[in-house]
């Protein structure tokens, strides 16, 4: 995540329970446009699991971005209809994030499920 400059607030939200925030940011050295996601692991909705729960759902985010990580650098190039990962995940204590290229909103947000948005997020999603 140093790697890049992000927007101050999250545009879209995805993922189980949409537990992931998505900022828009740069990539600090070549200036390309990503999509950064950043899921909360003191998120009071993780929090309000089970240990076991809340560690099934750790080791599926892990396996998930591990099998897109290995899709999307198959050959002879990868499907145009899957979402590219750039930077594959990383865990601390606190978070797990992954980079992706660009994205406007998930498409729950699209399909009008605003969860887990700030309220300038949900206007533009409207808008679109």
């Amino acid at each position: 995540r140093q790697k890049y400059t992000l927007d101050p607030s999250h545009c879209a939200s995805g993922g189980y329970r949409y537990l992931y925030k998505i900022f828009n940011g740069t990539h600090k050295k070549t200036g390309m446009p990503v999509s950064i996601f950043i899921m909360d692991k003191n998120d009071p909705r993780i929090s309000a699991m089970e240990r076991s729960s809340k560690e099934a759902l750790f080791e599926s985010v892990r396996r998930d971005i591990h099998v897109l990580k290995a899709f999307a650098q198959s050959k002879p190039s990868p499907n145009p209809y899957v979402l590219h990962i750039y930077e594959a995940l990383e865990e601390t204590k606190k978070e797990f994030s992954f980079s992706t290229e660009r994205l406007e909103f998930s498409l729950g947000n699209r399909f009008r499920d605003f969860t887990n948005l700030p309220p300038q997020s949900i206007t533009e999603v409207s808008e679109m």
